[in-house]
């Protein structure tokens, strides 16, 4: 009998005549019936356990073939860290084949400076088991490196313990480049305010005013001592100023 009462089978000792077991064979048909429950279970649990593997390998068919008809680019990660799969779309993106995949090959489509700055970040994002993302920048198989966002998700088991991770990669290569347009338009904006209001005090149009302002924008960047000369009440002190403000727009070119 198993451990839960239920019936395996019967083990009988025949005799030619009429007597009682002794306790040796009632000792041989117990450890006959506990020698036969130890096969038959080991044989039920390596039944159970080819059914188990066969479900699981079908479950995973079923969930790569889901994944591949993903549009984004898709990466299977172990609790480990290290790679375990990449989807159709991934590797069409890459230009990498699945055998490629997991190896230094795949690595190398990752941009090194990227690789550098967030391997630490990475690895302690995964310590803590929670969902994470960052950007970095991924060679495209025609070789120009764009942006993706890459969002990290976690798959646990049902005592909550992460048993994988899934990485998934959206191009954000024109958002990019459009915020570092901004960035820089910003930057040239700024740059012509500061030019507008660093004479904010001057007021006139005559050609020699003009010549003097001219003369101020050349000369400010450079921080060369600068000698003012002028009668009384001509406004020695506000062309001081705008230079002094010209030269403090430019002092972070220097650095």
């Amino acid at each position: 009998m198993t451990k839960n009462g239920e019936v395996l089978g019967t083990f009988a000792l025949y005799s030619s005549e009429s007597r009682i077991p002794t306790d040796a064979e009632i000792q041989l048909i117990e450890a006959a019936g506990h020698i036969a429950l130890i096969a038959i279970e080991r044989q039920r649990s390596r039944a159970a356990l080819t059914t188990a593997l066969h479900e699981i390998a079908k479950s995973e068919a079923e969930l790569r073939t889901i994944i591949d008809a993903i549009p984004q680019l898709v990466v299977a990660i172990g609790a480990d860290g290290n790679l375990l799969y990449a989807n159709q779309a991934l590797l069409e993106y890459t230009g990498l084949t699945k055998e490629e995949v997991g190896t230094e090959r795949f690595r190398e489509v990752f941009h090194p400076e990227d690789t550098d700055r967030m391997r630490e970040q990475r690895e302690a994002a995964l310590s803590r088991g929670l969902p994470f993302e960052y950007e970095r920048r991924v060679r495209r198989r025609d070789g120009q490196y764009r942006w993706l966002l890459v969002q990290y998700n976690p798959l646990r088991n049902e005592q909550g313990k992460v048993i994988r991770w899934y990485a998934t990669g959206t191009d954000i290569d024109e958002r990019k480049k459009g915020e570092e347009r901004t960035q820089q338009e910003n930057v040239a904006l700024r740059e012509q305010i500061d030019q507008v209001f660093m004479f904010d005090e001057i007021v006139g149009s005559s050609p020699a005013l003009k010549a003097v302002l001219s003369s101020i924008v050349k000369v400010a960047p450079t921080g060369s001592t600068v000698l003012i000369t002028g009668e009384n009440g001509t406004g020695k002190e506000l062309i001081a100023r705008a230079i002094h403000k010209s030269f403090a727009a430019c002092w972070p070119c220097f650095h």
